[in-house]
């Protein structure tokens, strides 16, 4: 293991600490100088701590210490609170990288002037020191920290640029988890980003919730019919005002198996009016997922059912119990099978046997389109905050898919 030698810190005109940190074996303890001018950055020692063996959060015992991991990978994370409530408070510590992509920190924690949550990286070069000081209230810098993360992926650059040609803007932290998510669905092993064929996360201010995600189908925005800004809260979701405040998706469904899922994150009141979260309709057959149905579309209060293709009266898989807040998800993988799932459970299947045409009219948020205009409109106040419409899925992919949504919405703030 190699220690930083000595770490002399000066400080310029706006009072940040420059660094030089060299490498020396077997040191025991490094000499810090204080600011020019008089003043105090600590302890005039800094000492040598123990090896860091495994990932674990700074802690307000490291301050003037020398924090070496003791292998590539670790991660130090910074949590809120560190430095304490007095913003004269100076800590002070340096950090033996060997290998680790980065420190994390934690909402409400800025570093390099950036709040979190997110993590500050470095290059591939392994053995860099850096020096982590503490300038005010959970506000840090990180001096020696050689590059910027790593490049985005190519999917969320597209959907930034959307946004950005759609006078939108989404703040760092949502960025954030928008990244995560991409990342997710990827990474997943059951390869759910191929499946999708259109998803929006609601996410960013009020223009940036009507770019999508993920467009294979439909149009480049989602198309906004009556909503406005007041009718938007990241933290929330879209709302409706129940009669003329609607988000045509631009998906027009032709394929005779898919996926739809949505974000409800209100409960819809019982009773024998129908209602539908997510639907479209014509000539051709009925979609969607709605509430206050029977299986073959007659109002019965407290059930809801999905469907994809066939005539409105063909039974499609419903359950009882009431329509409450959650992920719900409607698959039909083949002719004579539909299947219902609430927060990635299944709820419930139909078998009967249906034949899908393909529609001329695309999938409404907070109605039902048809060919004719909009109705069956969920209540007033209702919020929805996002959707994806996919192929076909098994059980484990629907699972899999709710359990990523979930860690996106609770990210927001917005989980149900």
């Amino acid at each position: 293991m190699s220690y930083p030698d000595a770490v002399r810190g000066k400080y310029d005109a706006a009072g940040k600490l420059r660094a030089l940190i060299k490498d020396q074996f077997g040191l025991e303890e490094i000499a810090l100088d204080g600011p020019a001018g008089g003043g105090s950055a600590g302890a005039s020692k800094m000492t040598i701590g123990p090896d860091v063996t495994g990932n674990r959060p700074l802690a307000a015992s490291d301050d003037n210490t020398v924090v070496p991991l003791a292998s590539p990978g670790l991660t130090l994370t910074i949590p809120l609170g560190l430095d304490g409530a007095d913003l004269n408070t100076r800590f002070a510590c340096a950090i033996r990288l060997n290998g680790t992509s980065g420190f994390a920190f934690a909402a409400g924690v800025t570093v390099n002037d950036v709040l979190g949550p997110g993590t500050v990286y470095r290059a591939a070069s392994a053995g860099r020191t850096v020096l982590l000081y503490g300038i005010a209230a959970n506000k840090f810098e990180l001096a020696g920290v050689d590059a910027a993360a790593p490049a985005d992926d190519a999917d969320f650059t597209a959907f930034m640029a959307a946004v950005t040609g759609n006078g939108g803007t989404v703040q760092t932290s949502s960025q954030n988890v928008q990244k995560a998510k991409i990342a997710s669905l990827k990474a997943n092993s059951s390869e759910l980003w191929n499946l999708i064929r259109r998803a929006n996360s609601c996410i960013g201010d009020f223009p940036a919730t009507f770019v999508p995600l993920k467009k294979s189908v439909g149009g480049a925005l989602d198309v906004n019919h009556s909503l406005v800004s007041g009718d938007y809260a990241e933290n929330a979701g879209w709302s409706t005002d129940g009669s003329t405040k609607w988000i045509d998706t631009t998906y027009v469904p032709t394929e005779p198996t898919g996926g739809i899922h949505v974000y409800l994150r209100t409960p819809v009141t019982s009773s024998t009016t129908i209602r539908s979260v997510v639907a479209a309709a014509d000539a051709a057959g009925q979609f969607g997922l709605s509430a206050n149905t029977s299986g073959t579309g007659s109002g019965v209060s407290g059930n809801y059912r999905g469907k994809w293709g066939g005539a409105y009266a063909v039974t499609g898989p419903f359950n009882s119990g009431g329509m409450a807040a959650g992920f719900y998800s409607l698959i039909r993988s083949s002719a004579t099978l539909a299947r219902l799932y609430k927060n990635g459970v299944l709820a419930a299947e139909a078998t009967t046997a249906t034949t899908v045409a393909a529609l001329a009219t695309a999938f409404a948020l907070f109605c039902r389109k048809t060919d004719t205009g909009q109705d069956n409109f969920l209540e007033s106040g209702a919020r929805i905050s996002g959707y994806y419409f996919t192929d076909a899925m098994t059980d484990a992919q629907v699972l899999a898919l709710y359990n990523v949504e979930q860690t996106a919405q609770t990210s927001l703030g917005r989980n149900v």
